[in-house]
């Protein structure tokens, strides 16, 4: 939900801020960006320091930097804003998300890991993945609320930092 969220973000810009089409667009490349150093620095923590706090720590701190970051976009409405709060979130996201996946697969046996990871992955895409971006705008209309995206992905944040705490340390 919360990788489906922030992609959702260049349509947020686009309909609900009406930014121009470049600077909505250009949160896909600041995305990606953090993506890519910040997911290789938590493979590198989950590593040294365990999945359990490299999963947890972010994660909690994500909970609570999910409302406020979009009550900054949506008070300030300016591009600064837009873009710092994004980055806030997709950097947190990146770091809480890698360690989840390696503690799935390593928790699994070997002998099903490939098969029941691929079906874990699909499914979650599938039915919060698929729905999420659909159920944004969905509570955004209903409620008139701009801040609705926030509350849909801190409830799912919280249900995802319940899930990791209850998992089993899965690094060597």
């Amino acid at each position: 939900i919360g990788s489906y969220t922030l992609n959702y973000m260049t349509t947020y810009a686009l309909d609900t801020l009406k930014l121009p089409a470049t600077l909505a667009f250009s949160l896909l490349i600041l995305n990606g960006g953090v993506s890519m150093c910040f997911e290789a620095l938590s493979g590198w923590l989950s590593d040294k320091f365990g999945r359990k706090p490299v999963m947890i720590i972010p994660g909690v701190l994500l909970v609570l930097a999910i409302l406020p970051c979009f009550w900054v976009i949506d008070h300030l409405h300016s591009v600064a804003a837009l873009y710092g709060a994004e980055a806030v979130m997709a950097i947190l996201a990146a770091v809480s998300a890698v360690p989840v996946i390696v503690t799935i697969t390593e928790t699994l046996p070997a002998s099903i890991r490939s098969g029941a990871v691929a079906m874990i992955y699909a499914f979650a895409i599938s039915i919060f993945g698929g729905s999420t971006q659909f159920m944004i705008k969905l509570l955004i209309d209903r409620t008139g609320n701009l801040l609705a995206p926030a509350y849909y992905w801190t409830v799912a944040a919280i249900m995802g930092v319940i899930a990791m705490s209850l998992v089993k340390e899965s690094a060597p």
